[in-house]
Formats: structure tokens, C-alpha cells, sequence
């Protein structure tokens, strides 16, 4: 079933091409390299998060993105984000264990603010994944095993749990990994 229909739009200057997503997919958007990344990555969650159908896009189910953790340094002062505490908050039953991710610091009792930029995206990826079959999501800073364990875990969910996904990305480490690769278009 098509999850997401989309016939091609342009947002400022770049056509995203059409592409369909159907359950059990991962289409990989390749936004390219440059200052425009994150405006452009911003702009395609809400339209993607978007839950009116328009014209050109029609959204059949929910995908939600898998945000960055933000720790505010004044709260991390006093009382410090922990593992279990962020996913308490953020998080909802999963029978994916957290072990799942191959990194030994992902204890409950652990502070977020010392974990490095591969555990903090995973534990955001995980949190997205417990409340929707339907992930939006970046590998932005991690590091480029970070990015394939991540990858496989995101694979794994996709086609356990018959989800669907959508990376945004800026390289084409992921071209032959992912079900449906396309590069946004800049026009001049």
C-alpha cells in the first residue's frame, strides 16, 4: 500500500521529484551539500509531517521525524538528562531492545550529555520509532559506521514491522542500501 504519493513540487529553489512510498520502504532523498541543507530539511519535515494531503503530495499515513536531542545547559547543571529520564519522556513501549544499538554506554543511568553524536541519534531514532510506523529522520552527526548501524537498525524496524522511512540526506553513502534513491533538483 502506497503510504505516500508524491507527483514532484518545488520548495524555493529545488524540485523534489516524484516518487511513491510504500510500506516496507526506504526512499532516500539526497538534498546535496551546502548551506541550504538544514532550511531545505526543515521545509520537507513539514510538508512531510503535513497531515492535509495536497494536490501534487497525497500523505495516507502518519511519519513523524525523529528530532535532535537539545539539552538546555542550565537544566543539565542542575538535574542532567539521563538514558532512561529522555526515553520516559519521549519514548513509548518498544520490543525493540536497546541493547539493540552496538554501543555500551546506552545504560539507563547514563548522562545524554556525555554520550557522543552516534548514541544520542540512535536514542532519538528509537523514540520516533516506538510511537509511529512511519520515520522521518537525518544522520546528521554521526560518523559514517554510526550512520550504517544506525541504517541497518532503521532496515531492520522497516521491514519487521512492515514501517516505512524516509531519509534525508546529503551524501550517496546510502545509494545502494536504500529501496529508492533521488536527488532533489536545484533550478536556477
Amino acid at each position: 500500500m502506497a503510504v505516500l504519493e508524491n507527483q514532484g513540487f518545488q520548495v524555493d529553489k529545488y524540485k523534489v521529484p516524484p516518487f511513491k512510498l510504500n510500506q516496507g520502504e526506504i526512499v532516500t532523498l539526497n538534498l546535496g551539500n551546502g548551506s541550504h541543507f538544514y532550511d531545505l530539511e526543515r521545509k520537507l519535515i513539514s510538508i512531510f509531517n503535513c497531515p492535509v494531503s495536497t494536490e501534487k503530495l497525497k500523505i495516507n499515513e502518519q511519519l513523524i521525524f525523529a528530532e535532535h536531542i537539545r539539552l538546555n545547559r542550565w537544566t543539565e547543571f542542575f538535574y542532567p538528562l539521563t538514558v532512561e529520564r529522555y526515553l520516559r519522556s519521549n519514548a513509548q513501549e518498544t520490543e525493540m531492545p536497546l541493547s539493540r544499538f552496538p554501543d555500551d554506554r546506552l545504560k539507563p543511568g547514563n548522562k545524554i550529555s556525555h554520550l557522543a553524536g552516534n548514541p544520542r541519534r540512535f536514542l532519538s531514532i528509537y523514540a520516533a520509532i516506538s510511537k509511529c510506523d512511519g520515520l522521518i529522520f537525518d544522520l546528521v552527526g554521526v560518523d559514517p559506521q554510526g550512520a550504517l548501524d544506525i541504517y541497518e537498525i532503521v532496515e531492520e524496524f522497516v521491514t519487521s514491522k512492515n514501517g516505512y522511512a524516509i531519509l534525508l540526506n546529503n551524501f550517496d553513502d546510502m545509494k545502494g542500501k536504500c529501496d529508492k534513491h533521488y536527488d532533489i533538483e536545484v533550478l536556477n
